[in-house]
Formats: C-alpha cells, sequence, structure tokens
C-alpha cells in the first residue's frame, strides 16, 4: 500500500493525523540527517501497526510531501487504505492468465 504523507518538522509533538487526502506526521526532530525520516517511519509504524522494517520513502526523502510503502499489505490496516479488490477477483484474473498460458503452448 502506497499513502501520500506531508511531513512537519520542529512540531510540539509526534503524531499522525489522517487528512482527507493524505496523512500530516508531525516529528519533534529536525530535518537533518534523516533524523525526521527515521522519526516518520517509526510513527507510521506505530499508526498502522506494522514492522519498521515493512516501511519505506519511496520518493520525498528530501522534502516535506513525501510518499511512503507500507509492504505488510492489508495487515492491520484501516479497510480504506487496501485496494477494492477481492480473493475471488484475483482468483478469476489468475485463472484467465493460466488458461491463456495453458493456450500458448499447444
Amino acid at each position: 500500500m502506497k499513502i501520500n504523507i506531508k511531513v512537519k518538522t520542529l512540531s510540539q509533538e509526534n503524531k499522525v493525523i489522517k487528512d482527507d487526502k493524505r496523512y500530516v506526521v508531525y516529528v519533534t526532530d529536525p530535518p537533518e540527517k534523516g533524523k525526521a525520516n527515521r522519526k516518520v517511519i517509526k510513527l507510521i509504524s506505530e499508526f498502522f501497526k506494522v514492522p519498521k522494517s515493512e516501511i519505506n520513502i519511496i520518493f520525498g526523502e528530501k522534502f516535506s510531501n513525501k510518499i511512503v510503502e507500507i509492504n505488510k499489505f492489508g495487515a492491520n490496516l484501516p479497510k480504506s487504505e487496501n485496494l477494492p479488490i477481492s480473493n475471488q477477483s484475483i482468483n478469476n484474473k489468475f485463472q484467465k492468465y493460466i488458461s491463456k498460458a495453458h493456450s500458448w503452448e499447444r
């Protein structure tokens, strides 16, 4: 899952708030030598209840607007953050792919 975040450094407290379109992460650390990014990863991991190792900043490492990827898809994430696709839908697509692959072998 990928989420958009806005980081506000040198805040009075560390917290994560869900905004209309993104998450706002308030950190007390300064934006130097990766301190704020490390705190962002820690706060996002606590907010979504996933290990820090499952979180990567994939865009905006040196900017306040970032895209963060949470690799442990669907673990303890809110339903609205999960892709709107069911296991049945995935299974149907997989079956179609397999049947096409078999037809190519003939």
